[in-house]
């Protein structure tokens, strides 16, 4: 038995675990059940008798499945009911965590399903709740309702908790598994609030009424049917034309600020839903008007043709790399940015604003003898990733027990920044410094062909307390028993420590020439104003904690 109980819950566990994979990956993520956003409250009976024949376990299946089709703009929540009725996860759009909750159920008790229906209907009309969204439960049961308020009795009980979600505009799905449900009451149930009764008479069939309840939800008549913000097209919810700005790397996600590398960065503005026309499903040209909101009026900045999905419900997007001509003709004031969606002459919607932190590229940094500024040599405000430079640079490697780890920066050297590289030793047998190899490095290249011709120019230096006499201060100190060591190097009477031989890499002869390709060229940040007023803004707020801090500790000795 418990060998059984082990082998559902570990696949049950890796069911989970796929599906969650798969929710945050995107890649593999089945397509959703309906166009326009629900609230769904999953009503899970966990009564005793869902133990037979592994009921519970293949509904937690079914459910997870559900939910995984679930989007990020759907909100989901778990109630379950046994001898009394729980809230197990409020309304939410992390569906991966009422996944784990449905995951981790467990069946006891009796069966208070007009309690459940309460919960249920108490959730939808929370706070928590989107005004804008379907109101949707289903609710599962095997068996008659005998617990919970049963007034006057348990059936009529959650009968009447269903008028209360009629009047709440909830609609409620119910399936009876199972030969013991009581399908009078959950058909009552589902009628009251123009939901669907399904009956499954074992777990073969749950993952199919799952499904046909998901399409099911999106499914109407006529526009009251339907949720605020959409109509009934064809008989199904359509939400009305959404227009919006996004991220090239998530476009289904709505931004309303990006910081963006001009003449770089990309932003996506969108349009879903459009609607163009009776009868049109072949593609269309839509136009995008991409604008920037002032006081009196509002700047052109671009407008673009775009071609539309096919079908009767268009859809579309404009990739817009953010230039610095597009910028100019708004200068300085780089927020509120908006797009019009036209078809023809016809006004379909406009997006929100957006606002643009501009990042303008100034002179590319390619080597550290590019830097002019101390400070910037010091900090390598541009970012360079020395490993273009010296493939060694950031790499570490253990000699006789102990790392030798070879760092690169650049330097700064009375009035030129150049290229350092230094090899540092942690031993823990003894100290001892390290050697420095310092390469000045120049060019007239602008790397315009994507590869970089420069020169090197090295100087070469020992630490302070790399400095040995022989064999006085060097027998025996590092294992070492002649003054003739590989790792010993001999120069003007004192013996140097070098077991990474980083001398001989260092000569490479006075204007040596090296060929690079180009490394990503990147601006050297604004050292100003506007960072001064940071940090006396970040050092306030820290002072005021500090002294706040020992106020209150004052306080509590007296």
């Amino acid at each position: 038995m418990k060998k059984e109980v082990f082998k559902k819950e570990f696949l049950l566990c890796t069911i989970l675990v796929l599906v969650i994979m798969s929710f945050f990956a995107g890649s593999i993520k089945a397509e959703s059940y309906c166009d326009v956003d629900i609230d769904v409250v999953l009503i899970q009976d966990v009564s005793g008798s869902m133990e037979s024949n592994n009921k519970l376990y293949l509904a937690k299946i079914a459910s997870i499945n559900f939910t995984s089709r679930l989007e990020s703009g759907d909100q989901s929540s778990l109630v379950t009911f046994g001898g009394t009725a729980l809230l197990k996860k409020n309304l939410s759009n992390n569906h991966a965590l009422t996944m784990a909750n449905i995951n981790q159920l467990s069946d006891g008790g009796n069966t208070a399903g007009g309690d459940a229906i309460r919960f249920a209907n108490n959730e939808l009309n929370s706070t928590r709740a989107n005004p804008t969204h379907k109101k949707i439960g289903i609710l599962l049961s095997d068996g008659e309702f005998n617990s919970g308020i049963c007034t006057p009795t348990c059936s009529e009980y959650a009968k009447a908790q269903s008028r209360i979600a009629k009047s709440m505009n909830i609609t409620i799905f119910t399936i009876g598994f199972g030969s013991d449900a009581d399908a009078v009451t959950l058909q009552n149930i589902s009628n009251t609030t123009r939901g669907k009764y399904y009956f499954s008479p074992n777990g073969s069939m749950l993952n199919i009424i799952y499904q046909e309840i998901g399409q099911e939800i999106c499914s109407c008549t006529v526009n009251n049917d339907c949720p605020p913000k959409s109509e009934c097209i064809n008989e199904e919810c359509v939400a009305n034309a959404k227009t919006y700005w996004a991220d090239q790397s998530s476009p289904n996600n709505t931004i309303t600020h990006i910081t963006a590398l001009v003449n770089s960065t990309k932003v996506l503005a969108m349009i879903k839903n459009a609607k163009v026309g009776e009868g049109i499903t072949e593609q269309v040209v839509l136009t995008f008007k991409i604008k920037e909101k002032d006081a009196l009026s509002s700047d052109d900045i671009k407008t673009v043709s775009v071609n539309s999905d096919t079908g009767l419900i268009k859809d579309g997007n404009y990739s817009w790399t953010i230039t610095s001509d597009d910028l100019a003709k708004t200068p300085s004031d780089y927020s509120q940015f908006y797009f019009e969606v036209y078809y023809g002459a016809q006004f379909i919607n406009q997006s929100d604003y957006l606002d643009i932190t501009p990042v303008f590229p100034i002179n590319p940094v390619n080597l550290c003898s590019d830097y002019n500024i101390e400070n910037e040599c010091t900090v390598n405000a541009g970012g360079i990733d020395f490993r273009n430079i010296n493939s060694t640079c950031g790499t570490s490697t253990e000699v006789l027990g102990c790392l030798n780890t070879i760092d690169c920066s650049c330097k700064w050297d009375t009035s030129t920044c150049l290229f350092n590289m230094k090899t540092t030793t942690d031993y823990n047998c003894a100290l001892v410094g390290g050697v420095e190899c310092a390469i000045d490095s120049s060019t007239a290249d602008d790397c315009t062909d994507s590869i970089l011709y420069y020169t090197e120019t090295n100087k070469f230096a020992w630490d302070a307390d790399n400095s040995f006499d022989c064999p006085s201060e060097i027998t025996g100190f590092l294992g070492i028993t002649d003054c003739n060591d590989d790792t010993l190097f001999q120069a003007e009477g004192k013996y140097h420590y070098d077991p990474m031989n980083v001398l001989d890499s260092c000569v490479l002869g006075e204007n040596t020439e090296k060929i690079v390709v180009c490394p990503v060229q990147t601006s050297i940040p604004f050292f100003g104003y506007y960072n001064l007023i940071a940090v006396i803004v970040i050092a306030s707020i820290v002072y005021i904690f500090i002294i706040l801090s020992r106020n209150k500790k004052i306080a509590k000795k007296k």
